[in-house]
């Protein structure tokens, strides 16, 4: 007796290649939220420590505070940490909410790149992130 071929052969090989498709779509994805999830927290962590660092140079009287806050702006989020774009920070904003209180405002930007979201035209994902600082005077 002779097998016949059943007519459902290669249907795997169609199944396998859409699959494919979607998860290597999903890893794409992944990689550019992950990459900008990444520039969002070291930036987050300059912001912070360029604030504190602003309080701490406001109660020392410091004239060249904006000078401070840079370094270590710069320090935490140096340029081109991976592959970040208009890397920047606003401020600082002292104001005075109460007597014997003062309140410092910063805020930093970045631009990550993306890499697999190009396929749906988006080129950039921009991240801010803002810190205000309170100090007794």
């Amino acid at each position: 007796m002779q097998r016949t071929r059943d007519s459902k052969g290669g249907q795997t090989v169609i199944l396998i290649a859409m699959l494919s498709t979607f998860l290597f779509s999903l890893a794409g994805l992944a990689t550019d939220f992950v990459w900008a999830y990444v520039i969002k927290q070291r930036l987050t962590s300059a912001v912070d420590a360029a604030s504190l660092s602003a309080v701490r140079a406001l109660g020392r009287g410091s004239a060249n505070m904006g000078r401070v806050i840079g370094m270590v702006f710069d320090a935490n989020f140096p340029s081109g940490f991976m592959m970040a774009r208009n890397i920047s920070y606003v401020g600082p904003t002292i104001t005075t909410p109460s007597a014997g209180v003062r309140s410092v405002w910063l805020e930093g930007r970045a631009t990550a790149p993306t890499f697999f979201l190009r396929i749906w035209g988006s080129t950039r994902c921009r991240s801010r992130q803002v810190r205000r600082r309170r100090a007794a005077t």
